[in-house]
Order: structure tokens, then C-alpha cells, then sequence
């Protein structure tokens, strides 16, 4: 029997058997008992699959890195509409699946029947609409309260200006040291009063409402042409969080007009950004 992450290996857009979506619906189920959601996908649903009114045509690569979106959020959003019908839609591919939703009292699960799929930019419906966005979207996507504190002199002769924000009952403070001689800023951040993100809450939440918040301070301060901004590691050997930090600074650098060095010396990473 395949595995789960085969079908995000999978290229072609052919048509899709009803055998095919049982078969895939066995692992989406696995995936999802530790959060007591149980799926079923119906016939019309494995019809429109294949349905040419989609295009491009719907591939199971494609069903899958929604189901993923979907587990990443441990399935809260569908449990919140529970008793209704809603529309769970996927930004990047423009998917919608149309579900209902029921808490099963009896086997303490919220059965979702996945009615139909469609991909249409556009999708109204009277219905809730659940979306889903990619990792990185969803972090850009994150937008707070800030609170300037009174800006003071720096021991180097500069500026320094403060803000404060909250997450999730996390304080977060960001610190820009600007350079009295050079058009140059340093640009430190901490979260309850540490430099380092703990696993408590959101970290690419986090993370994503400080770039949003340097790049809305870098527009204020268009004469700043290099930039020092350090992100401190929770664990030294786990480089899947550094490579996400990475992608989000230089997704930034790119849009903001400036050119990424990136030095990992294993607690941190510190990047350095120059106005091209």
C-alpha cells in the first residue's frame, strides 16, 4: 500500500478512481484520529476530481498539500463550524471543497463529509468559508497592535526606537539601533523578555508580525540602505525553523529591494541586508 507522502510526489493530472479516493481517505483518517476528525469522501466528490471544468485539472499532489494545510491546523477550524455546512478553500490553488460537518457523540468525533470539489478563483457561497494558506503566507499575513515607546540615545552615539506588540499573550518588543554616522540599523527582537522563540505558541506567527513590522519601518526609512537583524535558535541542531526564518527574510529582502548574507554560528543566524 503507498504512503501518505506519495502522493505529493505525484505529477500527472489523470483521472481519478473512486478506489483512489477510498484509498487516500484511509490515510487522511490515520492522520487526523489524534484530533478525532473522521473524513469521508464522496462519490461526487471523486467525480469532479476529474471534472474538465477545472483548470487546470485537479491532481492528487494537489488534494494532498491541502489535507496537509488542513493538519498543520490540527483540524480546529472545521470543528468550529460543527452542525453547519461550510466551504474550506486553499488560497495558493484556488481549491474549494464544500463540507458538513456533525459531532458524533457517540465515538466522540466530528464526522466531515468532503461533498464536492471545485477549483474556482472567485467561489461564492452563503456558507462559512474556512481558508487555508501555505506556512509563509500565513505568517505575512500577520498583522498586530504596536505601541512606540520614547525613543533614547544610543552608547554609540545613535537612536534607538522601541515598539511593543502582543501574540497569543506573548510580549514582543522590537529594538532598531540606528547608526549615527552611517545609514545603517540593528534591529534585535525578543518575546517575553528572551531572545529566543520558545515552542510556547506560534513562532512563524511571531516571526512573520516582525518582518511585517521591519518592512513597514524600513518604508518609513528609506535612507537605511544595510540592515543587521539577528534570530536567535531554540535548538542549535534543529535547522527546519532557521530554514523557514530564511525563507521569510529573503521573501522581505526581494520585495523591499535588498540583497540577503545569511552567517548561521549555531545559536543564531544573523542576516544582513544591502539596499541593491
Amino acid at each position: 500500500m503507498k504512503r501518505f507522502n506519495s502522493y505529493l510526489d505525484e505529477r500527472a493530472c489523470d483521472l481519478v478512481s473512486m478506489k483512489q479516493i477510498k484509498a487516500f481517505e484511509k490515510f487522511v483518517d490515520n492522520m487526523f484520529k489524534r484530533f478525532n476528525i473522521d473524513f469521508n469522501f464522496t462519490k461526487h466528490f471523486g467525480d469532479r476530481m476529474g471534472d474538465d471544468r477545472n483548470d487546470p485539472c485537479i491532481s492528487m499532489k494537489e488534494l494532498a498539500d491541502f489535507i496537509k494545510k488542513i493538519y498543520k491546523r490540527q483540524g480546529k477550524s472545521i470543528k468550529g463550524v460543527a452542525g453547519a455546512e461550510a466551504v474550506i478553500k486553499d488560497m495558493q490553488s484556488d481549491l474549494n471543497i464544500p463540507v458538513a460537518v456533525k459531532y458524533d457523540q457517540k465515538n466522540d468525533e466530528f464526522d466531515v463529509v468532503m461533498k464536492t470539489i471545485m477549483r474556482k478563483k472567485n467561489f461564492h457561497t452563503p456558507d462559512k468559508v474556512i481558508k487555508y494558506e501555505s506556512y509563509i503566507a500565513e505568517a505575512f499575513n500577520t498583522k498586530i497592535k504596536w505601541t512606540k515607546m520614547d525613543s533614547r540615545s544610543a552608547s554609540s552615539g545613535g537612536n534607538i526606537q522601541k515598539y511593543r506588540g502582543k501574540i497569543d499573550n506573548q510580549n514582543i518588543e522590537m529594538s532598531y539601533t540606528i547608526a549615527s554616522t552611517a545609514p545603517e540599523v540593528n534591529i534585535v527582537f525578543t518575546v517575553d523578555g528572551t531572545m529566543k522563540i520558545t515552542a510556547k505558541g506560534n513562532q512563524m506567527k511571531i516571526f512573520g508580525a516582525v518582518i511585517n513590522h521591519i518592512t513597514s519601518w524600513i518604508k518609513e526609512h528609506p535612507e537605511i540602505n544595510l540592515v543587521n537583524f539577528s534570530s536567535h535558535k531554540e535548538d542549535p541542531n534543529d535547522n527546519s525553523r532557521s530554514k523557514l526564518y530564511s525563507r521569510l527574510v529573503k521573501r522581505y529582502a526581494s520585495k523591499m529591494g535588498f540583497k540577503v548574507e545569511e552567517i548561521d554560528i549555531d545559536v543564531m543566524v544573523l542576516y544582513i541586508l544591502k539596499r541593491k
